[in-house]
């Protein structure tokens, strides 16, 4: 079914003078060309690839995950989890508990702890980021991308 343009001149006011309305589209059987058929069809072929891009938005809107090997490294594994994915780190640091401070929105003042830890950073050398990784109490906490490595 074909669309049709139709002008409709309106009557002469005496204030604003006369004017035109807007073209106003209506459907007219009898001149189906069509062109309402080939204008879906030509966006079609977009309407897969919008989708797979709004799910790879979703999935990796985090940024904190990275691969190793085949296995990608996420927030909850186990110190033992991540050397089998990755092997040792080039760098382990004992996290000390530290305390913080710092003013809330109504002037107080609040303090709190960080547990103490284990930091590890690895080099995957200068094709990819250096990874620093906090554990605490053997459970992977932070990842943090860094720099890019470097060669040994």
């Amino acid at each position: 079914m074909a669309l049709v343009r139709r002008t409709i001149v309106a009557a002469p006011r005496a204030v604003r003078g006369a004017f035109l309305t807007p073209p106003q589209y209506i459907a007219d059987p009898s001149r189906d060309n069509g062109a309402m058929r080939s204008h879906s069809l030509h966006l079609r072929p977009w309407m897969p690839l919008g989708v797979i891009l709004a799910l790879g938005a979703a999935t990796t809107a985090r940024g904190e995950d990275f691969w190793c090997g085949d296995k990608i490294i996420t927030t909850g594994l186990s110190s033992f989890q991540v050397r089998d994915a990755c092997g040792p780190p080039a760098e382990v640091r004992a996290r000390p508990r530290e305390r913080h401070r710092r003013e809330t929105e109504y002037g107080g003042v609040e303090t709190y702890l960080d547990p103490p830890g284990e930091v590890w950073t690895y080099n995957f050398g200068s094709t990819r980021l250096m990874e620093r990784l906090v554990f605490v109490d053997g459970v992977l906490v932070e990842t943090t991308a860094l720099k890019y490595g470097y060669d040994r």
